[in-house]
């Protein structure tokens, strides 16, 4: 493991990688904030010639909502076909791996109803649904016969009528669970980590069902899958680069990927070099560095 101080630290890894991988909270920006260096070192990367993604596990927002915050962020150069969020890899999923034809059911927000209905696909209305507390009011809950998959990402709506109804449709075995991604923590605007709402909810459902999802983001490999489907790249000479070990760094080792720890986001530099003899191999990154801005210091 290597820390990368400067640009001539940086060299042994930009001549040994042609693709590289970004994590967004907690790496290139916080919240509505560019974070220092990180437009500069994508600058830098893109002139050297080197394929740049950007991989986030974020659902709220859609393929597009994220590509057009790089241009306000004033991040240039960027295209959409850059940008992949966990909520197009899952529609992605539903529609190019599971091939289903029915409707789904959607425990999330407006981006993520884009995308699967972009994909193709019928999606259950979204938004607030509670219980009253009415005498049968659970007996009573409509089940659509047509729904052949639940798909469960941050929902700020999220309610125990909602687990109802995603408990009665994963009655069915043949009804497909899907979660987007499953972070314990992440990162928000001054430096502040909340709990992740997706993985949170689907501990909720995984509990009352007795069934495990299918997570599509870090650190799984349907997300990777889904980038390879339409840019192949050579995975031994590509490098993850996020701030969170166990969804950016397992998934780089999970991948065959290079991996790079950035230390603006979840992982701080104290608890990281205290802790990390501790750590098993497969979060143990390659290379850290305490922020992007160490490509382009001298």
């Amino acid at each position: 493991m290597n820390e990368l101080r400067c640009s001539s630290e940086w060299q042994e890894l930009l001549h040994s990688t042609d693709t590289y991988l970004f994590d967004c909270d907690g790496v290139v920006w916080q919240s509505v904030t560019p974070l220092p260096g990180a437009i500069e070192a994508i600058c830098c990367l893109q002139k050297l010639g080197k394929q740049i993604y950007f991989v986030t596990n974020k659902n709220t927002q859609s393929r597009i909502d994220t590509f057009y915050k790089f241009s306000k962020l004033g991040f240039t150069n960027i295209a959409i076909e850059n940008v992949y969020t966990s909520s197009y890899a899952t529609a992605h999923y539903l529609k190019h791996v599971l091939k289903l034809t029915g409707k789904v059911y959607l425990m999330g927000e407006a981006g993520m109803k884009t995308e699967i209905e972009n994909a193709g696909f019928t999606c259950l209305d979204i938004g607030p649904d509670t219980m009253t507390g009415e005498p049968g009011e659970i007996e009573n809950i409509h089940i659509d016969p047509e729904v052949q998959a639940v798909v469960v990402a941050t929902d700020y709506h999220f309610s125990y009528k909602k687990l109802v109804k995603a408990f009665f449709y994963l009655k069915n075995p043949a009804c497909h669970y899907i979660g987007t991604s499953e972070d314990r923590v992440i990162p928000v605007g001054n430096g502040t980590i909340i709990p992740g709402a997706t993985g949170s909810f689907i501990q909720a459902i995984n509990y009352s069902t007795g069934r495990t999802a299918t997570v599509i983001g870090k650190p799984y490999l349907p997300f990777i899958n889904c980038i390879e489907s339409e840019f192949p790249f050579e995975r031994s000479r590509a490098v993850m680069i996020g701030d969170n070990l166990n969804s950016d760094i397992l998934f780089a080792k999970r991948a065959g990927l290079k991996s790079l720890l950035i230390l603006t986001g979840v992982t701080k530099r104290a608890e990281f070099l205290a802790g990390y003899k501790d750590l098993p191999d497969n979060l143990i990154p390659d290379f850290f560095s305490d922020s992007l801005c160490s490509l382009t210091t001298q």
